[in-house]
């Protein structure tokens, strides 16, 4: 198994793997970056389908054209990788931050997977999982909100914020060299 972690800063992904199965990407050359590489610009420098799974923990919030990031991501799993994603929830006053880039709602990638509406841009994933974390005093609403997004994001985050939210979704489809990617499509 072979293991991308995005802007993995000193935490790089670690678990119960190999090291060498493991390459962090940030950046800076600082403690646990493998490969220094701005993650604005594309390609990033792995080859085609080489990796299982790209783990991103609060990174790709730091990140204007994600798109095209979600383009190289695609690009770079393996059939079947799975991206991990974990993002501050929209309704977390950390994502006011001078080095954040948008905000993430629970359907942020339903765009891109077949959950989505009828658009260009979709069924390139499919969605594993999705969960919210709630702050801390009303972590026992989790299930709740889990189990009823749409409930929890139109009426309850202005009363009950989130602290963040993570999907995984499954790459679908195969490489085809001619194809536009999503971030051209969307230039349009």
């Amino acid at each position: 198994m072979k293991i991308l972690d995005l802007g993995c800063g000193t935490k790089k992904f670690s678990g119960e793997l190999p090291e060498d199965t493991i390459v962090g990407l940030d950046t800076q050359k600082i403690p646990g970056v493998d490969v220094v590489h701005d993650m604005e610009k594309a390609p990033l420098p792995f080859d085609d389908e080489s990796f299982d799974v790209v783990y991103s923990h609060h990174s790709l919030e730091h990140i204007r054209n994600r798109l095209q990031l979600v383009d190289e991501v695609w690009r770079i799993l393996k059939p079947a990788g799975v991206f991990d994603v974990t993002v501050p929830h929209h309704s977390n006053p950390v994502g006011e931050s001078m080095v954040h880039y948008g905000y993430f709602g629970m359907q942020a990638f339903d765009e891109l997977t077949n959950k989505g509406k009828e658009n260009y841009i979709r069924g390139r994933f499919n969605l594993v999982e999705r969960k919210i974390k709630l702050i801390r005093p009303f972590r026992f609403l989790e299930a709740f909100a889990n189990r009823f997004p749409d409930f929890y994001e139109w009426r309850l985050t202005w009363m009950i914020p989130a602290v963040e939210v993570s999907f995984k979704l499954r790459k679908i489809g195969i490489m085809i060299k001619e194809a536009p990617v999503l971030s051209e499509r969307m230039e349009k």
